[in-house]
């Protein structure tokens, strides 16, 4: 991968939860449930409608200036709103995986995650921490130790696979009773990465400013930060460059050829080998966090580099 060091030797995250740990978030949600449930109650007993009732809880949960949206384990997302983007990148000398430039229609809007996945996150829900920069890790005999963020629950979580990504996807699913949660598809990534811009980076194409939007390669110390501390893209999202690379839905294509025009994800039947990830990393040189800049990856691969954050439908709109 253009810009990118040998990766330490992979370690496998723990496998899913204990049942004790899966079934008190089963609980928690249950209670939680049971709240929402008495209020709906109440409010039949004033006259609203089921239709009134769903509408009001979207309302509660949403920032209506921001249009910002926080789950129940204080994940932060920002409303993306459909339109379209030139996509990829038409510069000559630039990687030809990323030709040709073509133009997409994200017909829905939909929520993107403030910030990466964090190691505090990922424990909630998952009951473990395989991060590779945090005090938790064991390296095996011959891999040389990390550089250990201590005390670092807000450093985004890495060294997780597309598969361990959805693996999480599924048990926060579970958690809050719906399939709402997900991985952005490839170009719902570029399109909010670029946050309207068709530049180099979301803020243009000075690199000497990447510093102060991205941890990469010149400024990381050689490990990841703690997510949000870098100045965000006009859309309210922050680390879209650096810091660890994202997970995204799609299969790996060479370039874009035949891609979709309509912002789907571009799976193949059956699905291909590899995976696609986007963004750039701590490790990587200015060029390789650009916003057109794609890595491919094989799904079950997890590395120091590599973590996600979320996608979310909009079932209601605020």
């Amino acid at each position: 991968m253009e810009g990118e060091s040998k990766p330490p030797e992979a370690h496998q995250p723990a496998g899913a939860p204990p049942v004790e740990i899966k079934e008190r978030k089963r609980r928690e949600v249950a209670k939680r449930k049971a709240e929402k449930d008495l209020k709906r109650k109440d409010a039949d007993i004033e006259g609203k409608s089921k239709e009134e009732q769903q509408r009001d809880a979207v309302v509660q949960r949403t920032n209506k200036e921001t249009k910002t949206f926080t789950n129940d384990i204080g994940m932060e997302f920002v409303l993306i709103s459909a339109g379209s983007f030139t996509m990829g990148s038409g510069a000559a000398g630039q990687d030809s995986g990323e030709q040709p430039s073509h133009t997409v229609e994200i017909s829905r809007s939909f929520y993107l995650q403030k910030t990466e996945v964090t190691q505090r996150q990922w424990e909630e829900v998952m009951g473990n921490n395989p991060s590779h920069f945090s005090p938790q890790y064991e390296p095996k005999p011959e891999e040389p130790g990390p550089e250990v963020n201590e005390y670092c629950d807000d450093c985004p979580v890495e060294n997780v696979s597309w598969e361990d990504a959805h693996k999480f996807i599924d048990m926060l699913n579970d958690m809050e009773g719906g399939e709402a949660y997900r991985l952005p598809t490839e170009a719902e990534w570029e399109y909010a990465a670029r946050a309207g811009t068709t530049s180099w980076f979301s803020f243009g194409a000075d690199k000497k400013k990447l510093t102060d939007y991205a941890w990469f390669e010149l400024n990381s110390d050689g490990k990841t930060h703690p997510v949000g501390q870098k100045k965000p893209n006009s859309w309210g999202l922050y680390d879209m460059h650096g810091n660890v690379f994202e997970w995204v839905e799609d299969d790996w294509h060479n370039n874009y050829e035949g891609a979709p025009d309509d912002g789907r994800a571009w799976i193949d039947e059956p699905r291909g080998a590899d995976r696609v990830v986007r963004g750039g990393c701590w490790a990587d040189v200015a060029g390789g966090c650009r916003s057109a800049y794609r890595g491919i990856r094989r799904p079950d691969d997890s590395s120091g580099f590599v973590g996600f954050r979320l996608a979310r439908s909009v079932t209601l709109g605020p």
